[in-house]
């Protein structure tokens, strides 16, 4: 536990970690602002046309804003920027010999992958909330239903239809712990590229796991092209 804890620090003080979770929070909440107040301002008609129900407009929804788009632009480095490279930087250096020889191997490596795991979790989980909080109270779910809006509602036989069934706030809280969920595993995968890999050069230890990650993925849907359930992004 104290090695946990240790780590956590860690992970907390890392700058690379605060300045990706500030452009995150950043996010979060400007893609919400700028639909209601500089779309909505620059188009006269926008809402009366589009609808202005929150559910239309929370960032994993509304992939036409720049929003999502930065996201899923950056949807495979988060997880590398989330493993702060703190193992990198320890197994480079005399620290992970000094710290391995005070505690035992296998104690390290579940420290570093049961705080990797919860700190991405948790940061992305709760910052993916303030973007539903933000947005549920930029809009109001009083607003009348368009046509538009139908368009967003999850085909009866999927199982997103079940859960916009419980409500659509409900189906946005499942898909925010989702998205959480999977960079926490993908940061998970990037913490045993660098157990598993020895990478000498800083950059190198920022694109191998990236660049595995977005191969896996490009691969995945080129061998799938015509089954679009299979693709990352379709998935979440």
């Amino acid at each position: 536990m104290k090695l946990f804890k240790a780590d956590m620090r860690k992970l907390y003080s890392n700058r690379a970690i605060q300045v990706m979770l500030l452009f995150f929070l950043f996010l979060m909440i400007a893609s919400p602002l700028w639909i209601r107040f500089i779309d909505g301002t620059r188009y006269g008609d926008f809402f009366e046309t589009t609808g202005s129900h929150p559910f239309q407009f929370w960032l994993l929804m509304q992939s036409s804003n720049w929003g999502n788009r930065v996201y899923y632009a950056f949807f495979f480095l988060f997880p590398v920027l989330s493993t702060g490279l703190i193992f990198y930087h320890e197994k480079s250096s005399s620290v992970f010999d000094w710290i391995v020889t005070r505690s035992h191997y296998k104690t390290y490596v579940l420290s570093k992958a049961a705080s990797v795991f919860l700190s991405t979790f948790l940061n992305f989980f709760i910052l993916l909330s303030v973007n539903i909080l933000v947005t549920w109270l930029c809009f109001s779910t009083d607003a009348p239903l368009t046509e538009q809006y139908y368009f967003y509602i999850p085909k009866e036989t999927t199982f997103a239809y079940g859960l916009y069934q419980q409500g659509p706030l409900c189906m946005a809280m499942f898909y925010t712990f989702m998205n959480a969920f999977a960079i926490a595993l993908l940061a998970l995968f990037t913490l045993a590229v660098h157990m598993i890999v020895r990478i000498r050069n800083l950059y190198f230890a920022v694109l191998v796991p990236f660049i595995l990650m977005y191969a896996c993925n490009y691969a995945n849907a080129a061998l799938f092209s015509n089954r679009l359930q299979y693709n990352l992004r379709i998935l979440l």
